[in-house]
């Protein structure tokens, strides 16, 4: 091999630079960047559910080292996890047990229980802020069988096994290699339609959910039973990839909440219960009565919810362990900020309204850790519907109203200010969607109005040819489209148009393409930024109940 004097100073400088920035690194702040090689995709399972990074993802450094976020993946084998930047020190405590460990950036010491121990490689933190250990660290640290195969075409398959023996921890592993390929099998065919005829619905509830992963929903619908002239709910979970579905529970009243941040586990209620259902397992667990929503923190440890006449609770789900922290009668809809310390919920005043409206409400922040409760606008109270952050930690879109109607308002927690930004027609189909890129998008009339957080319109889309209401808007993850219905906003057999056109509006073009023929749609969803999910449901004797997915490449 040949190497000019040219070539090799260049390689001898930057042999230097590197050794300067990474000296440089590791003395400022600790963070030790890796080589990471994303050539070989990997996969995380913790008995047989797959585990989600959102932001960090596992990869192979130069010494051939599988690192993981230690956050995730510790969670998911359900332990709890502090972080202290001053001595970048990781502490995880497994309860089940008995078990707490300390690690720190930048070495190979950790300490289980007091007990000094080596591992074969430092521990990193990366760029984006996640500590990163080896994959058989935590394997061997948290008590938990390790087992991976190595997929053609899809790259290493890793499981953990904590709550099955070795024997059916083997059989979680081939399940998951069947469900591997499968997908390969089918990645290049995707599914266009599933029917649902099987399972003998006749109407939908408007509350489909689809998983963070993205590859799977979960929704309520009914079944009318002419003996009795009821309902009997369903709450159904289906794989879109593979196009099969799963009914999870019947009962008089079912309604989905939302995902766990890793899509391992659905939150539902029923007429008198919250509940837990985790997908792996099979099993339900009641989180508790008289409580209708929750919200998970966003490392899903956690989960916050209000109990009718008791107050705001927190329960730990890997634990188990239970706090009340805050004593109120209708305390409702909790909103983590994303530090997982802090809770935004509309906080019980104390002051009774009458007519079963119960009180009126304000707007609270409580510390979890502290329970020091806070209200944020002192002059802003009433009732209130429902909540979602516009602008994390500073930004907040309220539903509020009660038997008077629904109105929409920003409220800007950082300058303290209301900003009214209209009237809603409906709870569930509500024409409103707050966009990736902090705006607010309204529907009213044929016209589509951006709001920016002090609700001034900063953009407006004129429609044609609109046939009645618009409304289910739905940005796609990237927020340059939005899918939304266009017809009735109600459905009757006497139909002169016969339902709703689903509609897509390029932001950059302005242009709106029409998905498929008029059909009774509802309540579209984006698989990713190119693909629809939406469930048809025509409200005539032997019509489709059908799940649609439409690919817009």
């Amino acid at each position: 091999m040949n190497i000019t004097r040219t070539s090799l100073k260049i390689i001898i400088l930057t042999m230097i630079a590197a050794l300067f920035f990474s000296v440089l690194a590791t003395r400022n702040t600790n963070i030790l960047i890796a080589q990471e090689d994303q050539s070989r995709p990997l996969r995380v399972y913790v008995d047989g559910v797959r585990v989600s990074f959102p932001d960090q993802l596992p990869y192979i450094d130069s010494n051939d080292r599988t690192l993981v976020p230690v956050r995730f993946i510790s969670v998911a084998l359900g332990s709890i996890v502090d972080w202290d930047g001053n001595t970048q020190r990781v502490t995880v405590t497994d309860k089940t047990i008995n078990r707490e460990i300390f690690l720190w950036v930048g070495n190979r010491e950790y300490e289980i229980n007091g007990v000094k121990q080596q591992m074969d490689t430092q521990v990193i933190l990366t760029g984006k802020g996640r500590v990163m250990v080896p994959l058989r660290f935590v394997s061997e640290a948290l008590g938990s069988y390790l087992d991976y195969r190595n997929v053609a075409g899809t790259g290493l398959v890793f499981n953990f096994s904590k709550d099955f023996p070795k024997e059916e921890a083997n059989n979680i592993v081939e399940r998951i290699m069947q469900e591997v390929e499968r997908e390969k099998a089918t990645e290049h065919s995707k599914v266009t339609d599933i029917d649902l005829s099987d399972l003998g619905l006749t109407g939908y509830s408007n509350d489909m959910q689809i998983s963070p992963q993205e590859s799977k929903i979960a929704f309520s619908g009914y079944e009318f039973n002419p003996a009795t002239y009821d309902n009997i709910h369903k709450i159904v979970l289906v794989d879109i990839a593979m196009g099969t579905t799963k009914t999870i529970i019947e009962g008089d009243y079912l309604k989905v909440i939302n995902w766990s941040p890793d899509g391992s586990r659905i939150l539902y209620r029923t007429s008198d219960a919250l509940i837990l259902y985790h997908i792996g397992r099979d099993e339900k667990e009641k989180i508790s009565d008289d409580a209708y929503y929750g919200a998970f923190s966003d490392d899903g440890s956690k989960l916050a919810y209000t109990k009718r006449n008791d107050g705001l609770y927190i329960y730990n789900i890997y634990n188990g362990a239970r706090e009340r922290i805050s004593k109120e009668n209708d305390a409702h809809w909790p909103l983590w900020y994303s530090a997982n310390e802090n809770i935004f919920y509309f906080t019980d005043l104390g002051i009774a309204l009458g007519d079963g409206a119960g009180y009126k409400q304000g707007l609270g922040r409580i510390n979890t850790v502290t329970k020091e409760k806070e209200i944020l606008i002192p002059e802003e109270s009433g009732k209130y519907r429902r909540a979602s952050w516009m602008i994390q930690d500073k930004v907040i879109y309220v539903m509020a109203g009660w038997d008077d109607g629904f109105y929409d308002r920003i409220i800007d927690l950082e300058e303290g200010r209301v900003i009214e930004v209209g009237e809603n027609d409906s709870m569930s189909q509500y024409a409103l969607a707050v966009s990736p890129h902090e705006r607010l998008i309204k529907a009213e009339g044929d016209s589509l109005f951006f709001l920016d957080r002090k609700g001034s319109k900063v953009a407006t889309i004129k429609l044609n040819n609109v046939n009645d209401f618009v409304f289910n808007l739905a940005f796609n993850p990237v927020g340059d489209k939005i899918a939304f219905l266009d017809g009735e906003l109600g459905v009757s057999i006497n139909s002169t148009i016969k339902g709703r056109e689903l509609k897509v509006i390029s932001l950059e073009t302005e242009l709106v393409d029409v998905i498929g023929d008029f059909a009774y749609y509802n309540q579209p969803q984006w698989i990713d930024e190119n693909n629809l999910v939406t469930i048809v449901n025509a409200p005539v004797e032997d019509s489709p109940f059908l799940i649609k997915v439409f690919s817009l490449e």
